[in-house]
Formats: structure tokens, C-alpha cells, sequence
């Protein structure tokens, strides 16, 4: 842009240029001139001061997660929206279920990848990350996963036995405790077998989820004890077990 100012009654020495872009070299090239023409010209270079960064963290990915793990990469905002030299960048992690960051920490400008662990399975995740220069933070940028499932923490609740005649038991149950399914309860093992050492199942079923959440046994015999030994299961295997004890 050009700009001529004042004249013979107002000369200007000095001037001002607004809306130029944060740290940013700018030449400028004054000249002083007559009613023949303008002499040759001074150049001035400037750089405009940092600010915080307008723009998040670029290509922000899980590059690879577990039930308990989660790894974050990413790469510094756009050049243009930097507004600065990027010295730090800080991460927070926070579950679906609660708003405040279960971890948060701050990394120099040199790291663009964090490994979070001690995470629950099968849990939505928000990470978000900010570049920071100098003079302050910038937006925000995050990305929401879902870890892995894993094997339920909790088992079968509200264990419940009736006894139907004298060699046969109906016992129903309900689901492990919300927090420990750990996935998708896909079915439940059952396992009668006798009350002693001998742990081996006498008779199993695999009961699919939707199933009514029962069971009977017949042909047992009256003057034995049994157990019962229930177990939710997902995808990737068995949790702990419930038990249900039927006297003889």
C-alpha cells in the first residue's frame, strides 16, 4: 500500500498502520518529496510483536489406545495463526461423565506426542490441547475416544434362588454394577457344581444377554449341596464371579 502525507503547511513525520498481522516482518519505504518529484527512498523493517496463536494444534490423532491406555499425537498450528514462536503446549484429558480434567500437564514445544494411562475401559475420552507463545495460550483443539473394552470388574448383582422341588433350583440375577461392565455384556456363564473341593462344573450354560437373566437346574440330588457360579462376560472375557449356594 501507498499512502503520500502532509504538504507544504502539515508536514507529517510520523504515521500509523493498524490491522497488520502478529509477528510479522514488514518493510516500509519512505521517501521525502518536492512539487518535482520524490527523492530516494529509506527503508524501515519492523517486525510486529508476538500474540497467543488464533489457531489450535494441528492434526490432532489417537495414534493408539488400549483399555487403558491412550496415545496423542499432534503437530503446531498453522503457521499463518502461530502469531508467534510456540514455546509450550498444554494437554488435559477429561471423562464424558465428569467436566473437570482427570489429568492435565504442560510440555515444552518439542513434544508433539503423550501416552495417558490409567484410564477405564470402554470410557469416552476429550483431550484437548493448547499452543501457547510467550503471551499466552490459544484455542483449543481436541479430539473424543473411546478406549477398549476389557474383561468386567464387578460381577452378577441381586442373586436370587428358589427352589422348585427338592432336585431343582431356579436362581435370576441382574446385571454387574454400570462402572465395572467394562463393555458390552454380550452373555453369562453359569456353573453348577458340588460343594467341596472339587471345582469342576457338573453342568454350564452360556446365556445371551438379552435372555430373561435366569435359570433352573433339575436332576439334582436332595442330599447334596450345590454352588452356583455366575459370570458376566464381554467380548474380551469372563469377569468375577457371583455365587449361589443351595443347601441340601
Amino acid at each position: 500500500m501507498t499512502h503520500v502525507l502532509g504538504g507544504q503547511d502539515d508536514p507529517l513525520t510520523k504515521f500509523t498502520v493498524s490491522e497488520l498481522k502478529p509477528y510479522t516482518k514488514y518493510g516500509f519505504n519512505i521517501s521525502a518529496g518536492t512539487v518535482v518529484g520524490f527523492g530516494p527512498p529509506a527503508l524501515v523493517v519492523v517486525t510486529t510483536r508476538e500474540t497467543a496463536p488464533s489457531g489450535p494444534p494441528a492434526d490432532i490423532q489417537v495414534a493408539n489406545f488400549t483399555h487403558n491406555e491412550m496415545n496423542i499425537t499432534w503437530s503446531p498450528p498453522d503457521p499463518s495463526k502461530r502469531n508467534g514462536v510456540i514455546t509450550k503446549y498444554s494437554l488435559c484429558i477429561r471423562n464424558q461423565t465428569y467436566g473437570f480434567c482427570l489429568h492435565e500437564d504442560t510440555f515444552e514445544f518439542t513434544q508433539t506426542s503423550y501416552t495417558f494411562s490409567g484410564l477405564r475401559p470402554y470410557r469416552v475420552y476429550s483431550v484437548t490441547i493448547r499452543a501457547a507463545t510467550v503471551k499466552g495460550f490459544g484455542p483449543i483443539g481436541s479430539i473424543t475416544r473411546r478406549t477398549a473394552q476389557s474383561e468386567p470388574d464387578g460381577p452378577p448383582m441381586e442373586k436370587i434362588v428358589k427352589y422348585l422341588d427338592e432336585s431343582t433350583i431356579s436362581f435370576s440375577w441382574t446385571e454387574p454394577h454400570p462402572e465395572l461392565h467394562n463393555g458390552i455384556i454380550i452373555y453369562y456363564h453359569v456353573c453348577i457344581r458340588k460343594y467341596g473341593p472339587d471345582f469342576s462344573c457338573a453342568r454350564t450354560a452360556q446365556i445371551p444377554r438379552q435372555n430373561e437373566k435366569s435359570y433352573a437346574y433339575g436332576g439334582l440330588s436332595p442330599s447334596s449341596e450345590y454352588v452356583v457360579v455366575i459370570r458376566a462376560a464381554t467380548i474380551i472375557g469372563l469377569g468375577p464371579a457371583a455365587f449361589i449356594q443351595k443347601t441340601a
